[in-house]
């Protein structure tokens, strides 16, 4: 079982740590049941969502999601955390946000329809 901590970067403070297997390419790899905060809405987030990304599924649409987030955090792209430790980040390059719960569990991933969304999110530039 491998460990990924999230550091939020030039800061030294971790962001979240959780556990599971690598998968390809040494990346985590984690099931969409357990990548998913809210299994219950993951299937209307991939309806509403998946097709911005070219998901075939909502495993797949939920594997890009956590997929996001860990690159992010690689590429050091702007991550906000709010006061209940909510992280959302946003790579304008490609116009994606996504929201996660403390422990890095998807919230949701989408491409905002304004420039301005990450902007007016709240939380803390990390």
């Amino acid at each position: 079982m491998a460990e990924l901590s999230v550091t939020a970067a030039g800061t030294g403070v971790g962001l979240f740590a959780f556990g599971g297997g690598l998968g390809r390419g040494g990346r985590l790899a984690l099931s969409a049941a357990d990548s998913w905060g809210n299994a219950t809405t993951l299937a209307r987030h991939f309806r509403d969502h998946g097709a911005d990304f070219g998901a075939k599924s909502a495993d797949e649409y939920a594997n890009m999601a956590s997929d996001f987030l860990q690159r992010s955090q690689k590429d050091g792209l702007p991550t906000k955390i709010d006061r209940d430790g909510v992280i959302r980040v946003y790579d304008a390059k490609t116009n994606t946000f996504g929201s996660y719960n403390a422990n890095g569990t998807t919230r949701t991933l989408f491409k905002p329809k304004s420039e301005t969304y990450f902007d007016r999110q709240p939380g803390t530039l990390r």
